[in-house]
């Protein structure tokens, strides 16, 4: 994952409304019920949040179908490779015990 990435999704996260947001009767909204940003308008909608809020949440929820694939190849990535590392601490581990046993 290239740095630009990733400070892009942290940019996005943090312009965003804290969470956790849930999904009320096709809007979604915040642990208060104040909404997010909507699916549609309708004469019954009033927004809890500024203009600039709601395009800010709006913004997060559309990346998200790229951000989230993003981040767990990352996490994927980044589990291998420690994987590789214990693998090596272990195997060292081990030729350090049978070197100390040899000098004792």
């Amino acid at each position: 994952m290239m740095r630009e990435e990733l400070d892009a999704i942290k940019a996005r996260e943090r312009a965003a409304t804290p969470g956790p947001w849930h999904v009320r009767d096709g809007f979604i909204v915040d642990k208060y019920n104040n909404f997010i940003t909507h699916l549609g308008t309708g004469a019954a909608f009033v927004p809890d949040h500024s203009p600039e809020q709601i395009a800010a949440n709006s913004k997060l929820i559309a990346h998200s179908r790229t951000d989230v694939p993003t981040l767990i190849a990352e996490v994927e990535r980044l589990t291998g490779e420690l994987e590789v590392h214990k693998y090596f601490i272990n195997t060292v581990s081990v030729y350090i015990k049978q070197a100390a046993a040899l000098l004792k």
